[in-house]
C-alpha cells in the first residue's frame, strides 16, 4: 500500500475511534511522538505497514558485474568509449569490493583515450588503493604519469614515471626504455613554471555582489535581515543592487536526490555522473567521486544504506531524517535539553535576537538556522499534523533500529527528543523545502536542435534563501550549479527595498483566486503584492475565445464583448477532440522516427493546431505546445525554415505566459537559435540579423537565469561569432 494511502486510511480509522480528537490536545512534538508510541492501535498498524514494505535493497552481485564488464570490454575494443564508460560504471555498481580494482583500472584506460585526464587519474588511484594486480601496476603508473604530463603537473608526473620504473618487471626492457624517455621529456620542462589547470574552486565563481556578508554569511554584503511582527523575518537591500547580481550563494543544509535520478546523478552534490563511483555496500546509488562517497558515508549514507527503497516511499519526510543525520550531535542536543518534560517547540530567545542567528547575532545557515524555520504547527489542519507525526514516528523507529544512537552515544539518553525533532522538521518542509532543478536536454533525433526543460531532481533545505518572503512577481530567480543555489535579482533593487521570492503562485501563471487559495492552503497567508491587491492575473481559466468576435471569454454565459451566447459544452467537446488528435499524433511519433511516421504525425498535429486556433486565445499554453511539436516535426524532416516559423510562435506564447525574463523563455530562445543556425547554414542569409537579435537576447537571458559556467553561454557566443562572420563575408560580396 502506498504511504499516503496508508496515512489517509489510518487517519480515518483514528478519527472514528475518537483518537484524533485526543491527539489534537497534544501541544508539543514530544507529546505527539509520545501519543503515537503509546497508542497500540497506531503502533501495531505502523508495524504491519513496515513489514509489508521493507524490501531487500539492490545488493552486490558478482555475476551481474562480470556481465557488464564483458560488455564494457567489448565496447572499448570497438572504440565505443562512452558506452564502455557507462558499462564499466554498472559493473562497479554491482561488484563486490574485492573485485573493483580491475574495473577501475580498465575504465581508466577508456578515460585516458577520451582525454579525461583528471577522471583517469582518480580511477588509477582507486585501482591501486583497492589492490590492483602487482605485476600490472606499472601500466597504471605509466598511464598516470602521462595524464599528469598532459595536465602540466610535471613534478607529479615525474613521481609516477619513477614509481613505474620501480615496479616494472626487469624482463620488460622495451617498456622500460619508453618510460625512461617519457621521464626524460618531463624533466626538460621548466619546473618553475609548473601550473595546475582545470582546477575548479566551487564557490569562487558564485560570490555574491560586493562579497559575502559577515552577518548573513551566505548572502551578499548588500542585503540584510529585518523583522517585524506582521511578516516575520525578511531580506531587504542595504544599498542599490543592479539587475542580474547574485545576492545569495549557498549549499543546502540537507538535501535528498529523487529516486528517478539515483543512477545518473551524484547522491551528494547532484552533479551528473560521467564515470560513477559506487557505494561499496549497496547497488542503489552512485557518486561522482571518491570524496563525495566518503563525505556521504561519513554523514548519512551509512545509516540509510540498503534502506533507500523504504525511504523513497515516505516522500518529502525523508529530508527530515537527512537533516538529523547530517547534523552534529552536539547541535541536536542543544535543542533537546536534559529534561524532556520541560521540552517545548521553541527555546526562549533574547528579544533582541533574530531567530536562527547564533549568540553573536550571525546567521550561518547552520542547524540553529534550520531549527527556527517556520513550522506553522498552530495553523495546520489536525489531520495533516497527525500524519506528519506518524511519519516522524516511522523515521524514529528506523533510527532506533539503525546504528545511529550507537554511533552518537551522547544522544542515547535523548533518543525520544531526536524523534520529536523529526516531526518538527517535517512540518517545516511543507513551507521551506526547495526544489533543486537541472536542465534536461533532448536532441531531436538526427538534428542538432536541442529541446531543453528544467526538471526537478532533488529536494533541499536552503536556510538563507528561506528568509525571502513571497510576491506573485518575484524580485529574484533561482539557478543551480550541482546542489548549490545561486539567487540573482531580476531587476534593479533600490536601497531599503524588500527582496521577494515566489513560492509557486506567479501572477503570469495563475489567476488571482487560484493564487490566493494555493498560498492560504500551503503557507497560511494572503499575499499583499500589487497583483493581489488589484487582483491581476489570468482570469479566463479555460482560455476560450468567442466564435464570433474572437475576443477572450470572461464568463460561462455570454461574451461580454459582443453579447453572443456561450455554450461551454461545445467548447469542451472541441477541446476534447483536439486532445484526442494530439495524443494520436504523439503515439505515431513515438513508434519510430522514419520519415513517413513523422509526416503522418505532422499532419495530425497541424489538424489539431487548426482546431485549437478556433477556440483558444492566441497565447494559450496548448497552442504553444502544438506550435512547438509541429516545429519539432519539421526539424526532424530537415525543413528548418518551416520549423522556425512555428517555433517562433511557440516562443512568443511562452514569453507572454511566463515573462520575458523567465527560465522557460530562456530555454525556448536556445532552441530557436539552433534552428536559426540551420536555416543560415542552408544559405538563407536574410535571417542573419534576426538570428543575431535572438542570440544577443539569449546571451542576456542566460547570464541572468543560469550559472556563470553554463555551456549554453559558450554555445551562444560561438553562434554570435559565426553569424557575424557570415554577415561580414556577405557584405563584402
Amino acid at each position: 500500500m502506498e504511504w499516503q494511502v496508508y496515512l489517509d486510511d489510518l487517519t480515518r480509522e483514528v478519527s472514528k475511534v475518537g483518537l484524533l480528537k485526543e491527539f489534537s490536545l497534544m501541544k508539543t512534538d514530544v507529546q505527539r511522538l509520545t501519543f503515537c508510541q503509546e497508542q497500540s492501535f497506531i503502533r501495531t498498524s505502523l508495524d504491519k505497514w513496515l513489514n509489508k514494505n521493507i524490501h531487500s535493497a539492490q545488493v552486490k552481485c558478482l555475476d551481474k558485474s562480470l556481465k557488464f564488464k564483458t560488455s564494457a570490454d567489448s565496447a572499448f575494443f570497438q572504440h565505443l568509449d562512452d558506452k564502455a564508460i557507462q558499462l564499466y560504471g554498472m559493473a562497479l555498481l554491482f561488484s563486490p569490493r574485492s573485485e573493483v580494482s580491475v574495473l577501475f583500472g580498465n575504465r581508466s584506460a577508456v578515460l585516458f583515450t577520451k582525454g579525461l585526464w583528471e577522471k583517469c587519474i582518480v580511477d588509477i588511484d582507486c585501482a591501486l588503493n583497492e589492490g590492483f594486480f602487482p605485476e600490472k601496476q606499472w601500466k597504471l603508473y605509466k598511464r598516470k604519469g602521462t595524464a599528469l604530463m598532459n595536465l602540466k603537473k610535471y613534478s607529479e608526473s615525474q613521481l609516477s614515471f619513477k614509481k613505474c620504473l620501480t615496479v616494472l618487471p626487469t624482463e620488460f626492457s622495451e617498456e622500460k626504455n619508453q618510460v625512461e624517455m617519457l621521464l626524460s621529456s618531463v624533466c626538460k620542462f621548466d619546473l618553475a613554471h609548473t601550473v595546475a589547470v582545470n582546477e575548479v574552486v566551487e564557490l569562487d565563481s558564485f560570490i555574491p555582489v560586493n562579497g559575502f556578508d559577515k552577518i548573513l554569511t551566505r548572502g551578499s554584503s548588500s542585503i540584510e535581515v529585518g523583522y517585524d511582527s506582521k511578516q516575520g523575518r525578511y531580506i531587504f537591500a542595504k544599498e542599490d543592487i543592479p539587475n542580474g547580481s547574485i545576492i545569495i550563494s549557498e549549499k543546502p543544509y540537507a538535501a535528498v536526490l529523487l529516486p528517478h535520478w539515483y543512477k545518473t546523478h551524484c547522491q551528494l552534490c547532484f552533479d551528473k555522473v560521467v564515470s560513477l563511483f559506487p557505494c561499496y555496500e549497496c547497488a542503489e546509488v552512485v557518486f561522482c567521486s571518491l570524496s563525495c562517497y566518503n563525505d556521504a558515508w561519513a554523514t548519512y549514507h551509512r545509516f540509510e544504506c540498503k534502506k533507500l527503497s523504504l525511504m523513497e516511499k515516505v516522500g518529502i519526510a525523508h529530508l527530515s531524517l537527512r537533516i538529523v543525520l547530517v547534523s552534529d550531535a552536539k547541535d541536536l542536543l542543544r535543542f533537546l535539553g536534559s529534561d524532556l518534560n520541560k521540552f517545548t517547540d521553541s527555546p526562549t530567545l533574547p528579544s533582541s535576537k533574530i531567530e536562527g542567528c547564533n549568540d553573536q547575532g550571525i546567521y550561518q545557515g547552520d542547524y540553529e538556522s534550520v531549527y527556527f524555520l517556520s513550522t506553522h504547527s498552530d495553523r495546520l489542519p489536525i489531520e495533516d499534523l497527525f500524519q506528519y507525526s506518524v511519519a516522524g514516528f516511522l523515521l524514529y523507529k528506523l533510527l532506533i533500529n539503525s546504528s545511529f544512537f550507537k554511533t552518537h552515544t551522547v544522544l542515547q539518553q535523548h533518543h525520544f527528543g531526536v524523534g520529536s525533532l523529526l516531526i518538527r522538521h517535517i512540518q517545516q518542509l511543507i513551507c521551506n523545502a526547495h526544489a533543486v532543478t537541472c536542465l534536461s536536454a533532448e536532441k531531436l533525433d538526427t538534428t542538432s536542435v536541442i529541446d531543453q526543460e528544467q526538471v526537478r531532481i532533488a529536494t533541499a533545505i536552503y536556510p538563507t534563501t528561506s528568509l525571502l518572503n513571497h510576491s506573485c512577481e518575484p524580485t529574484i530567480l533561482n539557478c543551480f550549479h550541482k546542489n548549490q543555489l545561486i539567487v540573482k535579482v531580476v531587476k534593479d533593487v533600490v536601497k531599503g527595498e524588500q527582496i521577494f521570492n515566489c513560492y509557486g503562485p506567479h501572477f503570469k501563471r495563475m489567476g488571482y483566486e487560484d493564487r490566493r487559495a494555493a498560498l492560504m492552503q500551503q503557507y497560511f497567508f494572503l499575499c499583499s503584492c500589487e497583483h493581489c491587491v488589484y487582483q491581476n492575473g489570468h482570469s479566463n481559466k479555460n482560455g476560450f475565445i468567442c466564435f464570433k468576435c474572437k475576443l477572450p471569454l470572461s464568463n460561462e454565459e455570454k461574451c461580454t464583448s459582443c453579447d453572443t451566447d456561450f455554450c461551454k459544452d461545445i467548447y469542451v467537446s472541441k477541446a476534447n477532440r483536439c486532445d484526442e488528435i494530439f495524443l494520436n499524433a504523439m503515439r505515431v511519433l513515438s513508434l519510430n522516427s522514419e520519415r513517413h511516421s513523422v509526416e503522418k504525425a505532422l499532419a495530425l498535429f497541424l489538424e489539431c493546431l487548426n482546431h485549437q486556433k478556433e477556440i483558444y486565445i492566441d497565447n494559450h499554453f496548448l497552442l504553444s505546445r502544438s506550435y512547438d511539436v509541429v516545429g519539432k516535426c519539421y526539424a526532424m524532416l530537415e525543413d528548418y525554415e518551416s520549423a522556425l516559423k512555428f517555433v517562433k510562435n511557440s516562443v512568443l506564447a511562452i514569453k507572454t505566459i511566463y515573462g520575458d525574463r523567465s527560465i522557460e523563455y530562456t530555454n525556448e530562445i536556445l532552441k530557436l537559435t539552433d534552428l536559426f543556425m540551420h536555416v543560415v547554414h542552408n544559405g538563407k542569409i536574410t535571417y542573419i540579423n534576426e538570428a543575431l537579435d535572438f542570440v544577443d537576447e539569449g546571451i542576456k537571458l542566460v547570464n541572468l537565469n543560469k550559472q556563470p559556467d553554463c555551456s549554453d553561454l559558450v554555445d551562444l557566443e560561438q553562434k554570435s561569432v559565426y553569424l557575424k562572420n557570415v554577415n561580414r563575408r556577405h557584405s563584402f560580396k
